[in-house]
């Protein structure tokens, strides 16, 4: 199971870091031209508003998506783990108070 978490936890680092690395760094490949002036600091895809507001929406279900999946696996495993609480009736001692008066008649 922790092999299981560490992994999911390291897609939701890994696969972002590597979307925007990519974006960031071949936006200017991908389309063919440098359209960022000289001196600015700014992601030449940020010009691009639905690919920018499509882009953070799958980062964010990306995140989203890996910290359901993890919830659903320890809710899961748990569920299954489960053994039965109750132990069976004839193992209990039935307190009655036909018990209790005999057991404290005795000691005194």
């Amino acid at each position: 199971m922790f092999h299981q978490v560490m992994a999911m936890v390291a897609v939701t680092w890994i696969v972002p870091s590597l979307v925007f690395f990519i974006t960031i760094f071949g936006w200017q490949h991908f389309v063919g031209k440098r359209t960022v002036a000289v001196g600015m600091c700014y992601v030449q895809y940020m010009e691009e508003a639905l690919f920018n507001c499509l882009l953070q929406v799958r980062r964010h279900m990306i995140c989203l998506s890996v910290c359901l999946s993890l919830c659903l696996s320890v809710c899961l495993s748990s569920w299954i783990s489960n053994e039965p609480r109750n132990p069976p009736i004839s193992s209990l001692h039935l307190f009655t108070l036909s018990s209790y008066y005999y057991s404290t008649s005795d000691e005194l």
